[in-house]
């Protein structure tokens, strides 16, 4: 079976190369196709995430389809793909149409901010496959096209996310007593501007937090920019309470911190959905809140009861680690649906009375 994997690669410690190398760990050849060497800088980059113009786009788009005319792969996998374009997903099909195309998005093209995704709303049609973490994505994509579309949950990667033994350096560098990890959003800061007026100590690592209007409140709290690979590993295993909020911009329920968080051992608490509660016993694996008021209820709580905090976490640890929620586990779930869906057809019948199940090709 051979892949190409088309996708963010500029880093070793980012979920997207996670992902690829975890199918090369598992034996398919890969062909990799770096979105990120065609990302443009200044003005033009400006222009070409709001408005899917520039010369990189166009580049991207004559590249990814010389790679796959000389490689001729199985299946073309495009994780985020939102610059290529519905015209080449056309000429692929025409110029390999042994060859399926699937994608997949841990981003929401139907949410709140929907800047820079023009171009793929334009392309899902033309995708042999979406893989969604949104059950009201699959009607918003057939809306507008789509033939098979499937929901997936997030995962974490179990050589990255666990957790770390920190020296007496490290622990005075990343402990603190309740931290967050992640990009500002209103209603994330309004939160921890809460906690903080009532008298919590925080620790904020992340982008864009000096954008909020009560920066000058919260960043004496701010520790850092964004945080990947072995570095937030440490950051999560050494903060006694790890908080985690989700992006109201994606209508999430679930995203990968959710798993990764209780991976590195670190006890989380969360905001309450349907999702997490089906991943994670509440109050036994993780603890979750709905408002601000319970969340610094339950923050002040696990403050005072450190024995309870540590024996959720590790329970949330053993969950994570026992239930599939590692990136083996959820890809070989996604390429059993592209089996199921995509390679193995129903052939023509031999005879009138029988039927024969044959393979255009197999990735087991």
């Amino acid at each position: 079976m051979r892949i190409l994997y088309a996708g963010e690669l500029s880093s070793v410690e980012i979920n997207c190369y996670l992902r690829m190398r975890t199918l090369q760990q598992m034996g398919y050849e890969i062909i990799p196709f770096d979105f990120f060497a065609y990302q443009a800088k200044g003005l033009e980059g400006k222009l070409q995430f709001h408005f899917g113009w520039g010369r990189n786009i166009n580049k991207l788009n004559r590249d990814l389809q010389l790679l796959a005319a000389q490689t001729r792969p199985d299946l073309i996998w495009i994780d985020k793909g939102i610059y290529v374009k519905d015209t080449t997903l056309i000429q692929l099909k025409k110029a390999l149409p042994t060859t399926y195309i699937t994608h997949l998005v841990p981003d929401d093209p139907f949410g709140y901010n929907r800047k820079g995704w023009g171009i793929f709303h334009k392309a899902i049609r033309y995708y042999d496959l979406h893989f969604v973490k949104r059950p009201h994505n699959i009607a918003e994509y057939k809306a507008v096209g789509a033939t098979k579309v499937f929901e997936y949950d997030h995962s974490y990667d179990p050589t990255v996310h666990q957790p770390v033994q920190l020296s007496a350096e490290e622990y005075v560098k990343y402990h603190a007593k309740v931290g967050f990890i992640g990009t500002c959003e209103t209603q994330r800061a309004d939160m921890l501007r809460y906690l903080v007026k009532n008298g919590v100590e925080i620790a904020i690592w992340g982008k864009y937090w000096d954008r909020y209007k009560y920066w000058h409140e919260l960043k004496p709290f701010y520790k850092g920019y964004e945080l990947h690979g072995t570095e937030y590993a440490k950051v999560l295993s050494g903060m006694e309470i790890v908080l985690h909020f989700l992006r109201k911009a994606n209508r999430d329920a679930q995203d990968s911190r959710t798993f990764e968080i209780p991976a590195c051992g670190a006890f989380m608490l969360a905001e309450r959905t349907y999702k997490h509660l089906e991943f994670f016993a509440e109050d036994k694996e993780a603890v979750f809140f709905d408002t601000k008021e319970e969340l610094l209820a339950k923050v002040q709580y696990y403050q005072q009861h450190p024995e309870e905090r540590i024996d959720i976490a590790k329970a949330g640890y053993l969950r994570s680690l026992h239930s599939g929620y590692d990136h083996r586990s959820r890809l070989t779930q996604l390429l059993g649906t592209i089996q199921r869906e995509l390679f193995v057809t129903v052939a023509t019948p031999t005879t009138k009375t029988d039927t024969v199940l044959t393979t255009k090709s197999s990735i087991s």
